[in-house]
């Protein structure tokens, strides 16, 4: 058992001006460096990341543990005055609504007399991933929908985030009960395409975002305009 060393912050704005340092009245003890990337990825490069999110087991942290995901050129935080002792953390990388879009954990020893006082930890958050469940209708007008065999549609093509992400028979999908699953869907807010055409006739699709809020499978409609 460690001895708990109560872990603060100076404050959001101060961390900000100064880059990250967590302070506290001891002068004998060690620091956590925490550095960070998203999936291989930079800060920089994933502008849906807000700010990040530390837990660590045992320990209290000013304002919740949330921090910036980058100040001043760096991913990460220095937290100091910890003792000696095992401690296990996880790290989560938030939109700006607090959705987990990156998670890590793990945990990390403190050696007694380890003759540096600052012990480095490296992670790499991968995507929170979770299915979805997608139904549609095919609206000829504002007022009634179509069913798949009317209009004689076969496939609907769906994408997210630009990536296709499957060709599924129309009537497999056509209502909420019949919806098709799709899986390994990032959570956070995402970019939606699903087409369908008519033969003979103009296609039909929809165009917008969802937010993926779910750990379990989300219930997604949608409806599809000529």
């Amino acid at each position: 058992m460690h001895q708990t060393s109560h872990v603060w912050v100076w404050s959001v704005v101060g961390c900000l001006l100064a880059g990250c340092s967590i302070v506290h009245e001891h002068t004998d003890s060690y620091s956590l460096e925490f550095s960070w990337k998203l999936n291989g990825l930079s800060c920089e490069q994933e502008p849906d990341v807000h700010g990040m999110q530390i837990r660590i087991a045992g320990e209290i942290l000013q304002n919740g543990g949330y921090f910036p995901c980058a100040a001043h050129g760096f991913s990460g935080v220095k937290l100091k005055n910890f003792f000696p002792g095992t401690y296990s953390y996880t790290v989560e990388a938030l939109d700006s609504e607090r959705n987990i879009l990156y998670s890590a954990w793990g945990s990390v020893e403190i050696s007694r007399g380890n003759a540096a006082l600052s012990v480095p930890v490296d992670v790499d958050l991968l995507p929170v991933l979770s299915d979805i469940s997608l139904s549609w209708q095919l609206m000829a007008n504002t007022v009634r929908a179509h069913s798949c065999k009317s209009i004689a549609v076969a496939h609907v093509l769906v994408r997210i985030d630009g990536e296709e992400r499957g060709r599924f028979p129309c009537q497999e999908g056509e209502s909420p009960s019949e919806a098709v699953s799709i899986p390994n869907v990032r959570l956070g807010k995402r970019l939606l395409e699903v087409d369908a055409e008519a033969a003979g006739g103009e296609p039909f699709g929809y165009r917008g975002t969802f937010i993926n809020y779910e750990r379990s499978m989300q219930k997604v409609s949608v409806q599809l305009f000529r």
